[in-house]
């Protein structure tokens, strides 16, 4: 397979052969973000509405023909 790509780095992914590039948001900085915005709507529910947009990461890996893993 060529050209595959996955989604949030999840381990099977560099496993695969060719190893999937991915694009990689951690959870844990999900979670961090959903709790601030809720926290805020408690605290102001008639309060204007926000977005967040989070910097994903970009993990090169063989399937698209760069070699090995490049982080």
């Amino acid at each position: 397979m060529m050209g595959g790509i996955s989604f949030d780095n999840i381990p099977e992914g560099a496993m695969d052969r060719p190893a999937l590039m991915t694009v990689a948001i951690g959870a844990r900085q999900i979670g961090e973000e959903a709790a601030r915005l809720l926290l805020r709507r408690i605290k102001s529910p008639e309060g204007s509405l926000e977005s967040i947009i989070l910097r994903p990461k970009l993990i090169i890996r063989s399937s698209c023909r760069a070699g090995p893993a490049v982080q």
